[in-house]
């Protein structure tokens, strides 16, 4: 969590607070319209599955992230056939109230706030009316103006109290929906400023760099506009972070980043070995699957072309040799044959 520093030439950070307090009032509106959706869409994303459901939780992570820098990495992807939980549907389905929840407390001070305002701006104005026992002229006015601002401070910390436990819970609900090794490039990224940063992980028993799924990762050339970084730990190469070719420029800083991210990269190279092999035992077994499809369907053809013509030409043979010959015992006996080579054809079909 960012923590405001008290400066001389800012004595009570009031910029930042207003900032922070400005954010926050967004993100009570904007989070207040968002769960309404979500509340409406929610019947409709269980009848489309699981992925319907991520893309509303990715929803309130890019609201966190763009309005108040929550920072929550990206959502790792749902797999096959996998399942609805019942924590992301309980969890959309509490940010209505949470939200109205936050907002109703919110509406206090605002409401203090206003009405001090209010008596304030008729005082100046020289209104007949009383504020209790008190006349409204220009000192009251002038009272209630300066009580209007510790009502404006309490609405502020409000505002910034309430999304900060806001956001802690939906960054502790999406949590165990983050890859990790979409996590730690995120964190790369942010740290050296560069989106479009990537990390491809090495495999030594099969000498070539993959990325976090196990897919095979061709390191960019000189002249693409992108450069990239080894990493090392204990002598042995473990991964190499794909940047900007400007970083070249800062070499420390992204020998920095990676040192301080090490133990992590290390982690996600057994990740991506783990990966890479059972995407190569995919392949391998589709390989074996294809091969038996082909092998039978040219079996298939070779019977085709070669015994069952001869059988059929052999049943032909048989039926005219039946024609010519007129002795009783010999045509049954031809009859009998002809049945049983049917009965292969049939059989060999």
């Amino acid at each position: 969590m960012r923590t405001l520093a008290l400066t001389g030439s800012e004595p009570l950070a009031l910029k930042g607070h207003a900032r922070q307090a400005t954010r926050s009032l967004a993100y009570v509106f904007a989070g207040l319209a968002l769960s309404v959706l979500c509340l409406i869409a929610l019947p409709t994303a269980l009848l489309g599955g699981a992925t319907a459901l991520r893309r509303l939780l990715e929803l309130e992570r890019t609201l966190a992230n763009r309005l108040l820098a929550a920072r929550i990495p990206a959502l790792r992807p749902v797999m096959l056939d996998e399942r609805i939980d019942r924590r992301d549907v309980a969890f959309l389905a509490s940010r209505l109230p949470l939200y109205a929840f936050a907002a109703a407390l919110c509406a206090i001070p605002a409401a203090l706030l206003v009405v001090l305002l209010m008596y304030s701006v008729e005082g100046f104005a020289g209104s007949s009316r009383y504020f209790g026992p008190w006349s409204l002229g220009p000192p009251v006015g002038f009272v209630l103006l300066l009580f209007s601002v510790p009502a404006l401070v309490l609405l502020a910390a409000t505002l910034i109290a309430c999304c900060s436990q806001l956001v802690l819970l939906t960054r502790h609900a999406l949590t165990s929906r983050v890859s990790t090794g979409v996590a730690v490039r995120e964190a790369l990224a942010e740290r050296l400023r560069d989106r479009t940063l990537a990390i491809a992980y090495w495999l030594p028993e099969r000498e070539l760099f993959v990325d976090e799924h196990g897919h095979a990762v061709e390191l960019p050339s000189g002249d693409s506009g992108r450069a990239w970084t080894a990493v090392e730990h204990g002598g042995r190469r473990v991964a190499a972070i794909i940047h900007d070719a400007e970083l070249e420029a800062r070499p420390e800083l992204v020998e920095a980043a990676a040192a301080g991210a090490v133990l992590a990269l290390g982690n996600e190279q057994l990740k991506a070995a783990l990966r890479a092999r059972l995407e190569e035992l995919r392949a391998s077994r589709k390989r074996i699957v294809e091969a038996s499809i082909d092998a039978r369907k040219r079996l298939e053809r070779d019977l085709h072309d070669g015994a069952q013509q001869q059988l059929v030409s052999l049943s032909v043979d048989l039926q005219l040799l039946q024609t010519r010959i007129t002795d009783a015992p010999t045509l049954e006996l031809l009859e009998t044959s002809r049945a049983k080579l049917a009965e292969a054809l049939a059989d060999l079909r």
